[in-house]
This record gives C-alpha cells, structure tokens and sequence, in this order.
C-alpha cells in the first residue's frame, strides 16, 4: 500500500506545474536589419529573442568606430523617423550590445509599430546612425481570426482540456492523482484505526 501510495505521489509530482517546458510558448527569434542612417557607414542586424523571463535583444553592427558609444532604443513607430522611445537598450559599445528587458513579450514589439534606432552618441541623440523597423510578426491562425471567428475561437478554447496557468501541464490528470492518493491514504488511516 505505501509503495502504491509512494508511486502515485511522485507520478502527481511529474504532473506538477514545472514538468511542462515554458519554452514551448514562446515565440520564434525576430532579426531586424539595421540599415544605415545619415551616411553614417553603419548597419547590422538586432536580434530579438523570447526567454521565460522576458527579451533579449543583441545588436551586432558594422562600422562603428573603436572606441565609439552609440545609445539604442526600441521606438515606437517607424524609420527614418521613429516615435518615443519604448525601451532603452544598452549602448552600442566596439560594434555590439546586450540587452535583457525583464517582463516583456516578444509580441510587444512585433505589432508593425516598432523600430530599432541607434544614435550617434549621447551629446548627438538627434543624429541616427542605423534603423530598422520590427516587422509586424504573422500571428498563429487561431490568433488571426477577426470578430466573425470569436465565436469558433471561444468554443475550440472551450474543447480543450484544462491546463495550469503559465505551463500549460494536463489539469485532469494531475487532479485524478491527487484525489487516489488522498483516497488510497484515508484507507490507510482508516486501517490502522
């Protein structure tokens, strides 16, 4: 009995919310070329990627002087002449920078309405030296669905089996375990009584 007991219980902690991979939701990477601005010589690539904690973003650029420092945001809008900024980015240090924007989601710069910018310097934040627009990324087809599709939308979520929140691990079984463990446990009590 406590060898079953002992089975179910590890058997439900398989179940448990961290067994499923969080990476399995998240986005593809997104490259955006960095074209030149202002015959600044300068241009690269950002690469935007999706983790379980946020985005990160690497800027790799091309013809950026040695000891040169450039401030890089991401901007609402669109080049040559992007909006506000929306997120500050490390600067541009020998050609490269880092960042990771803790919370974000990917699909919050991929709506069509975001640009990568980096600036000549910090004393010439007017003058851009690369630009490139976030392409606005193509949802999945039953994320694409307009108003007429809520409806299919609504009842093929409804179809679905439950899942946890955030890892989306089976609800059903891991309930199942539960309560024939709980079961299998009251039994026991029940025995020894």
């Amino acid at each position: 009995m406590k060898k079953l007991l002992a089975a179910l219980t590890v058997m439900g902690l398989l179940m448990a919310p961290g067994a499923a991979n969080a990476d399995d939701h998240l986005m593809d990477p997104v490259t955006v070329t960095l074209a030149e601005q202002n015959d600044s010589g300068v241009s690269g690539t950002a690469t935007l990627t999706e983790t379980a904690t946020g985005v990160d973003v690497m800027l790799d650029l091309d013809g950026t002087p040695a000891d040169g420092v450039h401030p890089a945001h991401i901007h609402t809008g669109a080049c040559p002449d992007p909006g506000g900024v929306a997120e500050a980015l490390t600067s541009v240090e020998d050609g490269t920078s880092s960042t990771s924007i803790a919370g974000a989601k990917l699909s919050d710069f991929t709506d069509g309405d975001h640009a990568i910018n980096v600036h000549l310097s910090a004393d010439e934040m007017a003058t851009y030296v690369a630009c490139g627009d976030i392409a606005e990324m193509a949802m999945a087809d039953d994320d694409m669905a307009g108003d007429e599709d809520d409806e299919t939308a609504e009842e093929e979520e409804a179809a679905q089996p439950a899942t946890l929140p955030k890892t989306g691990a089976p609800l059903l079984p891991g309930l199942v375990l539960a309560g024939l463990a709980m079961m299998l446990a009251g039994l026991g009590f029940r025995r020894r009584r």
